[in-house]
């Protein structure tokens, strides 16, 4: 009676927010409090937000001219955020993760920028993108040849770092739900690839 539409992309950002709670429960953290699109998790005085597609609370963007209603709806939404803090120390790391669920070098490219762009808004200590592959027949520009040599490193190590000058940095991390035809194994091996980029960040 009904049509059901499964859209792939979403899917893959589910994936994804998944992925990094299982990683956080699998440090000894529980969840203790569940909102719309916000899983808040405790472990020994430490704190950690999990928001799914959702602007931040500390967004450089004030207002539109002069109006704040406008302001609050060009927000950027990260696709998956992580908010940490311990109340001993009472410092706060934020962590923005973009999701592409494609293998064109321009729509990853853009992807690039655009965790760049969350990490300058919210303040964001670590910008991660996420994306299953890249194919090289789609290279249009002196851009996606700089994206298709940054997949060169993806596709031997899982990952690629990019340092920032402010002592910030961004991942370029290899999670492909097709990577092996045994989906627990697949599940193992890019938990495993997002924990290492994650290591330096939470406890």
């Amino acid at each position: 009676r009904y049509d059901l539409t499964l859209l792939a992309w979403r899917l893959y950002e589910i994936f994804i927010y998944m992925l990094i709670l299982d990683i956080f429960v699998g440090r000894g953290y529980r969840v203790i409090l569940r909102r719309p699109r916000i899983l808040k998790l405790a472990k020994d005085g430490d704190n950690v937000n999990i928001i799914f597609n959702k602007p931040l609370e500390n967004s450089i963007i004030e207002g539109v001219n002069t109006r704040n209603d406008i302001a609050s709806k060009i927000r950027g939404r990260p696709d998956v955020s992580v908010i940490s803090g311990s109340s001993v120390s009472n410092k706060t790391r934020t962590i923005v993760i973009e999701c592409k669920f494609s293998e064109r070098p321009t729509y990853i490219t853009a992807g690039r920028y655009k965790v760049m762009a969350y990490m300058y808004e919210y303040n964001a200590d670590l910008g991660i993108l996420v994306f299953p592959g890249l194919n090289a027949k789609f290279i249009y520009d002196e851009e996606d040849k700089a994206t298709a040599s940054l997949w060169d490193l993806v596709k031997n190590n899982g990952f690629v770092e990019i340092s920032l000058s402010n002592g910030k940095r961004l991942f370029m991390v290899r999670v492909d739900p097709g990577e092996d035809a045994d989906a627990n194994k697949v599940w193992s091996i890019v938990k495993e690839r997002l924990s290492s980029v994650l290591n330096p960040i939470i406890q």
